[in-house]
């Protein structure tokens, strides 16, 4: 299994030759051949973000403050778009996860910041929101998200005074909610979701009043909704980084660390099929956290992001080649 990493620039067109790409190899494969084109540029922090195979396009969603964001992004085309129709109240560290036809974002800051048990739901097909009747079972914020091809996993969390380890689910086809009797083997915030066909891991994290960093790598097995905890963890602690994966492998990409100066560009991750840990020596271009991860079957893409002087813009593409 080999991907390449490149920046995706605004207005600019990247060759694999490109001297910011870089290739990272976990076993010796044949090269790649590869042209990105340019995608708008795209500012964002604290962000949620909804996607997946097979979907055509991923979502990235998120506030700043006072600032709210709405985009969809194409993976056929590599080009990001205002969402016209607006969220019901876009949330903070809010988590989030897609079925083949609908984005659902949980819980959350609000704009008052404090936290929210509420679940919106978008319709890919016509791109608008409506509000679910069921409800997080807790009030949390700084969940991490995967699905199966039957439920979307919300993990872990907060709400500014203690943290979760409990693992809430949404059925795909009843919308309900419940919340399993398998939890996170370290209660933490921040952690971050990959996920194969079998399994959803969650990786990394913090405490809620940052006094502890986490490198854990724990999860669920989708067939009977059990916990997992491979003894692998990741190379560096961290929160808040942005969960990509191949069919095969799972990576932690940057987020946000104890020591100073506090941003991360590490990338590491887990073999799925052996549950060992991999760690490429590439990183990403830059520092960051709270970057939006998105990916379909062939890419996987990293848009905006923050470290201590501001947001990012650039877009970076994961090309997967095996």
């Amino acid at each position: 299994m080999s991907w390449l990493f490149q920046p995706l620039l605004p207005g600019a067109a990247h060759q694999l030759s490109d001297p910011g790409a870089v290739s990272i190899a976990e076993v010796a494969s044949g090269s790649d051949t590869a042209t990105a084109t340019g995608a708008q540029s795209l500012s964002i922090t604290e962000v949620s973000s909804i996607g997946g195979t097979n979907l055509g396009e991923g979502y990235v969603l998120g506030r700043d403050y006072d600032q709210l964001y709405a985009h969809v992004f194409s993976y056929a085309s590599e080009t990001i778009s205002d969402i016209s129709a607006s969220q019901p109240e876009v949330r903070l560290q809010a988590g989030a996860f897609a079925s083949s036809s609908y984005g659902y974002v949980v819980g959350g800051y609000n704009s008052g910041f404090s936290v929210s048990n509420t679940v919106y739901r978008l319709a890919f097909s016509t791109e608008t929101w409506s509000t679910l009747s069921a409800t997080l079972p807790q009030s949390k914020a700084s969940m991490t998200g995967v699905r199966s091809p039957a439920k979307g996993y919300s993990a872990g969390g907060d709400n500014g005074f203690q943290n979760y380890s409990s693992i809430d689910t949404l059925d795909f086809g009843s919308e309900s909610v419940g919340t399993l009797s398998a939890t996170l083997a370290v209660a933490r915030m921040g952690a971050s979701g990959v996920y194969s066909a079998a399994k959803g891991y969650f990786g990394g994290g913090m405490s809620y009043d940052i006094s502890n960093w986490s490198s854990e790598i724990d999860g669920v097995q989708f067939s009977d909704d059990t916990a997992v905890n491979p003894s692998a963890t990741l190379a560096a602690a961290r929160s808040f980084a942005s969960g990509l994966f191949s069919g095969t492998t799972g990576y932690w990409c940057g987020g946000y660390k104890q020591a100073s100066p506090f941003y991360s560009s590490e990338i590491d991750g887990l073999t799925f099929s052996s549950e060992v840990a991999t760690n490429p020596s590439s990183t990403l271009s830059a520092p960051k956290g709270y970057a939006s991860a998105m990916a379909d079957s062939a890419n996987g893409y990293v848009a905006g992001g923050k470290d201590n002087g501001g947001n990012f813009t650039a877009i970076e593409k994961f090309v997967y080649s095996t």
